[in-house]
């Protein structure tokens, strides 16, 4: 099933060797947060909280996601727009499913894509991706992710009421 699609924005973004896209429409913020604050029970995919507007927002990792070895500290970041930090790169997405941080490797760029597939039949079992789009300037395909995908699974997991365990250590009574 072949779509044309135009004027679509898609940010383009790393993690490991892949190269994935994610409409604009549903980018909030790309932030470089100055803590993570880890969460005590998370699934593994969930690295913890990032504060953003005033607000904590769950941070999944894209890495964990896609089931791609961690990044080692002489990897470096990737991605073609340098954004001059040594810190890691969240995404902020927004969607009808809420509002979630994704943690990638970098930032490629953000661009209209020409077209859309479907998934081939060998890559059918990857839950977060829903298709294939060429690159404008003819760079490839990327994978589209299913950002509501994402957010669902990040959002199975629910903060605790009265003690979020935002990694502060248990204090001796």
């Amino acid at each position: 099933m072949n779509e044309e699609v135009k004027n679509n924005l898609y940010l383009i973004l790393n993690a490991g060797s892949g190269e994935y896209a994610v409409s604009a429409d549903e980018v909030r913020s790309i932030v470089t947060p100055e803590k993570l604050f880890p969460v005590q029970g998370a699934p593994e995919q969930i690295l913890g909280l990032v504060e953003f507007q005033h607000d904590f927002v769950g941070v999944v990792s894209a890495r964990k996601l896609f089931g791609v070895a961690e990044q080692s500290a002489e990897e470096g970041k990737t991605g073609l727009l340098d954004l001059g930090i040594d810190r890691e790169i969240v995404v902020i997405v927004e969607n009808a499913s809420g509002r979630f941080g994704l943690k990638v490797d970098g930032i490629e760029n953000i661009e209209p894509l020409q077209s859309f597939t479907g998934l081939p039949v060998a890559l059918e079992g990857m839950r977060y991706i829903s298709g294939l789009a060429r690159r404008e300037k003819g760079e490839g395909a990327v994978g589209i992710l299913d950002m509501n995908r994402v957010a669902e699974d990040a959002g199975r997991f629910e903060l605790p009421e009265e003690d979020p365990g935002l990694g502060k250590e248990a204090e001796d009574e």
